[in-house]
Order: structure tokens, then sequence, then C-alpha cells
């Protein structure tokens, strides 16, 4: 898990190194970016189990998992990570070519997660809805 980490981040780096003009200092803009391609990964499955246990949850609740994975991240940042990280240059099956087109669909997996997940979250909480007020 840790590595696919690293090698997201690198991809995310390489990205924001070479297509957009950041001057010299492109992790910010990639800690942006892994925190909103990480952050429906994480909130999606949670958001189905609370519908499936009858548990609401606040709008606090998606607030605080990107304020904590960016908290996360400007810690690893403090611990050097981010600097290890692009010397390590991690690749996935050894390939950038490989690694690129998995950051890629990434990317676009968790974005479709996050429209696509809120869509059918809704759509589930109203079916679910009617058996939850049955049981309280």
């Amino acid at each position: 898990m840790i590595f696919i980490f690293k090698v997201l981040y690198y991809q995310y780096f390489r990205f924001y190194k070479r297509f957009e003009k950041f001057g010299e200092e492109p992790h910010p803009h990639t800690r942006f970016a892994l925190v909103f391609s990480l952050s429906p990964v994480i909130f999606v499955p949670i958001s189905f189990m609370a519908i499936y246990f009858c548990y609401d949850l606040s709008t606090w609740f998606y607030v605080s998992i990107p304020l904590l994975l960016l908290g996360i991240m400007y810690f690893l940042k403090y611990k050097g990570v981010d600097r290890m990280i692009e010397r390590e240059r991690p690749l996935l099956l050894g390939s950038s070519k490989a690694s690129g087109v998995f950051a890629a669909l990434f990317w676009v997996a968790s974005f479709t997660l996050l429209l696509y997940g809120g869509l059918k979250a809704k759509e589930y909480h109203e079916k679910k809805s009617i058996e939850c007020v049955n049981l309280r």
C-alpha cells in the first residue's frame, strides 16, 4: 500500500513538474492532487457502510477526511518524504509508462467514484431509509 502511495505521488509530481509551470516547487500541487484522488476512495465506502447500518454522517465527516489527509501530507513533507520519493523514483513494474497509466487510471477512477459514488449513495440511502425508520 505504501509503495502504491509512493508511485502515485511520484507520477503526480512528474505531471506537475512537466506540464504545469509551477516553477521549482510542484510538491504542494502534488499533495493537493493526491488528497483529492484519495478522499473518495476513503469516504465513499464508509458512506455506504454508514447507510447500511442506519447511521447518519454529518457534513463535518466529509470535510474532515480531506483535511486529515492534508495534515498527513504536510507532516510527511516536514519529515522529508516528498524529497525522498522524488530521489527514489518508484515505478510500478519497473516501467515509467505503466506507472503513468496506473496513476491516470487511478485519477479517473477516483473522480468517477466521487461523482457516481455520491449519486449511488443517495439512491441507496433513499431505499434504505424506509428500513431504518422501521428499526427506530
